[in-house]
């Protein structure tokens, strides 16, 4: 049985444990020495590995191993947890339970499918709703979109990654199409914005292989990347449903080809809908929350942490004085607002839900619920004594 999880490892202390081998490189030191650098995983998350001045033939026989008996140290580098490997890597075989070796999204394929399926139903224009239909009822692809990775490596890069960064990105979306209505500016149409947010990511089934230990790109995916792909796949499927409207079809397609944000970050245009420009930003939000919640988990007791996804680099996880109610006053010499304090009037508790009129073809009422799977993970804060995150 595995010993030692990556959840388990902590800083100081040594490590033998059995990991599935994501990434192997040789690079180059400062010094332009080489060394090895892995990525290791099982079940409980990722973990950077180096391995000093390690022999040429060590070399050469562990580009074969999948699965590693890792001995060393866990130590510190940049505000997260490394193991700097002492000793020469064992292959590990193949004899144990392969369920401890890979990474899976926090949330059951179960609960991500019914609020999958929820988003579906709740797109109400006819059109839109087809559409959906002929691409998620799809027995073949929606078995491989249930259980793919959402990228390589950067963000929700485990089983169930995909559905749950589309789940999470659809729901935002959907949230602020509606808390919209009430900002006194014309609608947006919530969905439009929704179908596009369900289908902006879907090339990525044909984008990566993840029958590997490390997830690699297709050579359909590394020549044409996932949105050219996820373009192709929607407009095949745009026009089987009949009677399909040419304007509404380009700008589903447009929140698909836009949904980088930038030509420079792999969009042939740019968001030029408001509805693109909703499912741009939640796309981008859910991948930062997911970077810096993964960093912070991984703080322990630091207050820093760091990931090359977020600018700059860095990512707080230290306390932010929300733990106790006996918050001592400042000591700048500031005089307190009294009287303005008295002459606003308290904030209502908010709401555990929200209820707003949708709009849509079938007037009713709808129930929001604003607890994505990202907010669930940040829900930690306060909970944790000093350090706002738990590790999982």
């Amino acid at each position: 049985m595995k010993n030692q999880f990556v959840r388990d490892l902590v800083v100081d202390a040594a490590v033998d444990s059995v990991f599935k081998v994501v990434s192997f490189e040789v690079r180059p030191s400062k010094r332009g020495e080489p060394f090895l650098s892995l990525v290791l995983a099982d079940r409980t998350g990722r973990v950077n590995a180096k391995r000093w001045e390690m022999p040429e033939d060590e070399v050469d026989q562990g580009r074969d191993f999948r699965y590693v008996r890792i001995q060393g140290f866990v130590e510190n580098y940049k505000g997260s947890r490394q193991i700097r490997i002492d000793q020469p890597l064992e292959d590990a075989g193949l004899d144990f339970d392969p369920a401890d070796y890979e990474p899976t999204s926090a949330l059951k394929l179960s609960e991500l499918q019914d609020r999958l399926d929820q988003l579906i139903v709740g797109v109400k224009e006819p059109k839109l709703q087809s559409l959906l239909q002929a691409v998620f009822r799809d027995s073949k692809f929606r078995a491989r979109f249930d259980h793919a990775p959402a990228a390589k490596g950067v963000h929700h890069a485990c089983r169930h990654g995909l559905i749950q960064h589309t789940v999470e990105v659809a729901e935002m979306v959907g949230a602020i199409a509606d808390l919209q209505k009430t900002w006194g500016y014309p609608e947006v149409s919530r969905d439009l914005a929704v179908t596009g947010a369900l289908l902006h990511d879907i090339g990525k089934v044909r984008e990566l292989d993840w029958t590997e230990p490390s997830y690699e790109y297709t050579p359909t995916g590394g020549l044409l990347g996932h949105i050219s792909i996820g373009y192709q796949m929607v407009f095949t499927k745009i026009n089987h449903v009949s009677g399909f409207p040419v304007s509404l079809r380009d700008a589903v397609l447009h929140i698909i080809l836009s949904h980088h944000g930038k030509l420079e970050h792999g969009s042939p245009v740019n968001p030029m809908l408001r509805e693109a420009q909703i499912v741009t930003m939640a796309d981008d939000l859910d991948v930062r929350l997911f970077c810096m919640t993964e960093v912070a988990l991984d703080c322990e007791d630091r207050d820093f942490g760091w990931h090359r996804a977020i600018e700059g680099g860095r990512v707080y996880a230290g306390p932010l004085g929300l733990e106790s109610e006996d918050v001592e006053p400042p000591s700048s010499g500031m005089r307190e607002p009294a009287a303005l304090d008295a002459a606003v009037d308290p904030l209502p508790s908010a709401p555990s839900s929200t209820t707003l009129d949708t709009g849509l073809p079938s007037p009713g009422q709808v129930t929001l619920n604003l607890t994505s799977p990202a907010a669930a993970i940040l829900g930690t804060i306060g909970q944790n004594g000093g350090n706002r995150y738990k590790r999982r």
